[in-house]
């Protein structure tokens, strides 16, 4: 009798033990979520905490915007030119606008969407498609952005084949600090990584960011640029103190300058109609876009 009731005890306990066990396991398993998602959370906060001067110019949520409930993609057909060995060349480019899911454990495109550590980000790229010109550099850069902040460049991609060599760059964006990992066939550069000046914009990413400005007649802001990387070398990496000023150039469009320094000025006429896509460019050395489709 006495071992009968020894082994009933016994068995309370152990189920009392057993549901103690898958609580703590279940609170365990609620807990790493919570964790993974605060740690997230905590991670894009640090990465949007500067550029505090500039985010009252800009509309830091452009990309939450109900147009891109119907609109999963953005996608333009530009004709360009540039100027390469003293000569203009001219090129098409395919221009796109996309929002995806990455995960915070790679920071790249996630496939499994039932991660709590899940963010959204706008993916911005430029790739020629068209050239009839055999000297002319072929290259493609994807830039991607914070949904949730228009001007916080969170990662860069450029690959790009010209006749003096290769080159590969890459940027990533580590708690409001951009560092440059390059792999360059230019002398003098080679293999190599730079940190970069905070608080800046890179030139690329004007075509995009700019988009996300309160446009208005008045505006005026400053911002430091760092000079184009969409090159097949990695150059000096200047970073201007730069003007950028708004005008209404017509009913519908909005010009936007910006004054690199007093004999360098870039131009952007943009849509003055949500998604603002951007109608021309012309840059300080010789690049233009015109929007064919």
């Amino acid at each position: 009798m006495n071992i009968d009731k020894a082994k009933s005890s016994l068995d309370k306990i152990l189920r009392i033990v057993s549901i103690l066990a898958i609580v703590a396991i279940l609170f365990a398993v609620w807990f790493s979520i919570q964790f993974a998602k605060s740690k997230t959370k905590k991670e894009f906060d640090q990465r949007q905490i500067y550029f505090n001067e500039s985010h009252t110019k800009f509309n830091v949520n452009w990309a939450n915007h109900a147009y891109w409930k119907k609109n999963k993609r953005d996608e333009h057909i530009y004709e360009c030119s540039t100027i390469v060995n003293k000569e203009q060349v001219t090129y098409q480019m395919n221009v796109q606008i996309n929002k995806e899911q990455f995960n915070d454990q790679f920071n790249v495109k996630t496939k499994n969407t039932a991660r709590p550590d899940l963010y959204e980000v706008v993916k911005y790229s430029t790739k020629q498609i068209a050239t009839k010109q055999p000297n002319m550099p072929m290259y493609a850069v994807h830039q991607y952005f914070l949904n949730t902040n228009a001007l916080v460049l969170h990662k860069y991609n450029f690959n790009g084949i010209s006749e003096n060599g290769n080159c590969s760059k890459s940027m990533f964006n580590t708690k409001s600090i951009l560092t440059l990992n390059y792999d360059s066939y230019i002398d003098y550069e080679g293999i190599g990584k730079k940190v970069l000046p905070k608080d800046i914009l890179v030139a690329d990413q004007l075509p995009y960011s700019l988009r996300a400005l309160l446009f208005s007649d008045t505006l005026k802001v400053k911002m430091d640029i760092l000079e184009n990387q969409a090159t097949p070398i990695v150059g000096d990496l200047r970073v201007y103190h730069a003007v950028i000023s708004v005008s209404g150039s017509d009913s519908n469009t909005w010009t936007v300058q910006v004054m690199l320094d007093k004999q360098k000025q870039n131009s952007y006429v943009f849509e003055k109609a949500y998604p603002n896509t951007l109608i021309s460019m012309h840059t300080w050395d010789g690049n233009t876009m015109q929007l064919v489709k």
